[in-house]
């Protein structure tokens, strides 16, 4: 709970999720704090000594060529079936379906 009994926040619990939510895998397995920094942040959570080895160096940069891989794959699964559309003129009004839905 990051507020007091008093409904003020709880800055030191708010700056320790924080600091944890940056040690958290994103979807491609890297942490933010590795993005930024180059290696994960030391926490509240223990952790082994050789979470900071230079070992995870090179697991970042296999992560950043998995990252780029995907990332070519869906541009070209994308590319294939994308087509350029037209421009919008200035002054131009969208109109919706008679339900009132996009």
């Amino acid at each position: 709970m990051t507020t007091t009994t008093s409904g003020q926040l709880d800055n030191d619990a708010f700056e320790r999720g924080i600091l944890e939510l940056r040690n958290m895998p994103r979807i491609d397995g890297r942490l933010p704090a590795q993005v930024l920094f180059g290696h994960p942040l030391r926490s509240g959570v223990p952790t082994h000594h050789q979470a900071f080895a230079p070992e995870w160096q090179r697991a970042a940069e296999e992560c950043d060529a998995r990252a780029n891989h995907l990332l070519t794959q869906v541009k070209q699964r994308h590319d294939r079936s994308a087509r350029p559309l037209p421009g919008i003129r200035i002054g131009s009004r969208t109109t919706l379906p008679a339900n009132g839905t996009a």
